[in-house]
């Protein structure tokens, strides 16, 4: 793990996070599927960077922010039976939610070369999220699921 692969090792970390509610698929990013598979009820769950920034800290040392999207899809939009599934789709809202927001959970990743730590705070950026929504999209088919932005701070030496 080096700074070239922030990214990366800071997704997986989320996926590791994610994987620790019962019931949900979440694979690390390098197994992400080509189309996904809702039919045993388990909903799924993929990370990816969203938008960010990053600058020179100080001599041989570097410093990004960037918010990471965790999205939840519970089912294919034309499935009949998405009431009920919504009442899940909350309770998994709120577990997700509550994995980022959890102090334990504040420093996410240290393997030695860079720091990653989730940003929330009562005066820093907030953990926000979508609300169910039907308007998600993967594999050219639209799904019922949620979105919540993460927003995290990483820092390392330069290579």
């Amino acid at each position: 793990m080096t700074i070239d692969t922030v990214e990366f090792d800071i997704v997986t970390a989320m996926q590791s996070l994610n994987r620790s509610i019962a019931g949900i698929q979440a694979p690390p990013p390098g197994q992400y599927p080509t189309s996904i598979d809702t039919t045993n009820g388990q909903p799924f769950v993929m990370t990816w960077p969203g938008d960010g920034e990053d600058w020179q800290k100080g001599a041989g040392y570097s410093q990004g922010k960037r918010t990471f999207r965790v999205i939840c899809f519970l089912d294919p939009v034309a499935q009949s039976d998405i009431p009920s599934h919504a009442l899940d789709g909350m309770a998994i809202l709120r577990q997700l939610k509550n994995l980022y927001i959890k102090s334990a959970n504040t420093p996410l990743i240290n393997p030695g070369a860079f720091q990653a730590t989730i940003e929330s705070g009562p005066t820093g950026p907030h953990i926000s999220d979508t609300g169910l929504i039907p308007t998600l999209s993967f594999g050219g088919r639209p799904w019922f699921g949620f979105e919540i932005p993460v927003p995290i701070r990483w820092q390392g030496a330069q290579l």
